[in-house]
């Protein structure tokens, strides 16, 4: 992994002053990772639309107060920055009262991936794992954009469901025949997809870090945030 100097994220820990591209970039992440804060309100004990609400203005705060600031420029890492910054919020009664009106025009929309969390999980591994989610979901968005024609679309979209299942014998028969395809040769696709979304889900940490010697510590992350504790 390289390029680690011009990720999102290292340049803004770089642009200390009110910059407007790194203000713009700052937007564009915290677009990307709605779905985790809306998750932990909803898990604090607030209802849906109060958690919309609370939601929208976390992301207004943090955008207007440059939140990035407060990053440690030598351990900077996105994930712990929002989770921090969101319990503070969630502790300020001022906040926590306001029903945003203001933020109408943000642009912060929740990710596609669907998030089935286990309800008995608590706010703080909650907003981990459906941080992760939100990881693999830009990952596997960015894996698909990838194939080419229109065969290769059709074979991803029917080996999606089991990129992260263990190998089914079963399943990988029907879709092989579905495809005309010999068994083996579907298991080497697989495995190229799978091998390409790891990387890309490292690509997408990697955005999140200004320390590449950090990106290690954020992959065991995601892998611990996604098990379950029969695992």
């Amino acid at each position: 992994m390289s390029g680690f100097a011009t990720t999102q994220w290292s340049l803004l820990l770089a642009a200390r002053a009110d910059d407007v591209n790194a203000a713009a970039a700052l937007s564009g992440i915290c677009a990307q990772y709605r779905a985790p804060v809306l998750d932990y309100i909803r898990r604090a004990g607030h209802s849906q639309s109060d958690a919309e609400d609370l939601t929208q203005a976390f992301f207004v705060r943090f955008l207007e107060r440059r939140a990035d600031h407060a990053a440690d420029p030598q351990r900077g890492r996105f994930r712990q920055l929002l989770r921090l910054q969101l319990r503070h919020f969630l502790c300020d009664s001022y906040a926590a009262g306001q029903a945003i009106k203001r933020g109408a025009g943000l642009l912060v929309n929740a990710p596609n991936f669907e998030q089935a969390a286990d309800p008995a999980l608590p706010p703080e591994r909650s907003f981990d794992r459906s941080f992760a989610l939100s990881v693999i979901d830009r990952a596997l968005q960015r894996l698909r954009e990838r194939q080419i024609t229109k065969a290769s679309l059709e074979l991803f979209d029917a080996l999606a469901p089991v990129l992260f299942e263990p190998r089914d014998q079963g399943a990988l028969l029907v879709i092989a025949q579905a495809h005309g395809m010999r068994p083996n040769t579907l298991a080497v696709s697989l495995k190229r997809l799978r091998d390409r979304l790891a990387l890309l889900i490292r690509a997408e940490l990697g955005q999140l870090v200004a320390n590449p010697d950090d990106l290690d510590d954020e992959v065991r992350a995601l892998r611990a945030a996604l098990r379950t504790d029969s695992d």
